[in-house]
């Protein structure tokens, strides 16, 4: 299920962490299932009203608010505090996240709060809530819901892979199909996209995202999968570009890439390093 995996960092360090061990679906899947309408990409708080943005000036300044360059957590250390609405089962689930990330990043760390007054709050979300977390910190106490499920076969955010991508948010980042430079490895197909949430599909300026020099990565725990946001569910809104048989898959929720583990290592270093 796990592998060890070796990450050569600045200063002679070798990190040694667990990665999940498979990345890439046996069959395709679909992770918009969840999402809030209302919301920024479907899961991320605090930019987008309702209806969209009405320019894309209002789209740049509500990024560079919350974006990943300015929006970090000071000294490393992100407090957060788990309801007490969770059962026991699902309390794991979140504690096996937090250890997912802290067991794979140096000077960042996830640590419960006692009476910090900058948090995450991790709520067990009503029925229709969806999953979502604010972007890095904003300040006091920031939301990060995750919708429970009603009936055992429901569906619903509390799966491992699912809370660790809200956690990423929560730390700083936004969803790779993001990235400055990505046009150059994915094409989107509109037609099959309702304008009104053509939003979700927008690139990033360098001055207000960085890829920390690391390449593009379809396998990040933060992509879209081929067909998020689709009015045909039966065809792409996004895949690898030139990609017309769909043979590259592109997104997964079942823990970090190695390259998402790279980025995070470099967010709260202030150092980069590539990929061996």
């Amino acid at each position: 299920m796990f592998r060890t995996c070796s990450l050569f960092l600045p200063a002679v360090v070798t990190l040694l962490v667990l990665c999940v061990g498979v990345y890439s679906a046996p069959v395709e899947q679909k992770y918009d299932t969840l999402v809030a309408p209302s919301l920024f990409e479907g899961d991320i708080a605090g930019i987008a009203p309702r209806g969209g943005f009405k320019s894309s000036d209002e789209l740049s300044a509500a990024i560079s608010r919350n974006g990943i360059r300015s929006g970090k957590w000071p000294g490393g250390r992100m407090y957060y505090r788990i309801s007490d609405n969770f059962n026991s089962t699902e309390r794991q689930v979140i504690v096996g996240a937090i250890a997912e990330i802290n067991g794979n990043v140096s000077h960042f760390s996830l640590i419960r709060r006692t009476n910090e007054i900058h948090y995450v709050d991790i709520l067990r979300g009503a029925p229709q809530t969806g999953c979502y977390s604010y972007i890095g910190t904003v300040g006091g106490r920031q939301v990060l819901n995750l919708e429970a499920p009603v009936a055992p076969r429901d569906p619903h955010c509390i799966r491992h892979g699912i809370v660790v991508h809200e956690l990423m948010h929560a730390v700083g980042f936004y969803h790779e199909q993001s990235r400055t430079e990505r046009d150059n490895f994915v094409e989107v197909n509109f037609p099959n996209i309702a304008q009104s949430k053509w939003h979700n599909f927008q690139s990033y300026e360098t001055h207000q995202v960085t890829n920390f020099s690391q390449p593009y990565d379809y396998d990040s725990l933060m992509h879209y999968g081929r067909f998020d946001f689709a009015n045909d569910r039966t065809v792409w809104t996004i895949r690898a570009k030139g990609d017309v048989q769909g043979k590259i898959k592109i997104g997964q929720r079942y823990g970090l890439s190695p390259i998402d583990i790279l980025k995070m290592n470099a967010m709260y270093t202030g150092l980069e390093k590539k990929l061996n």
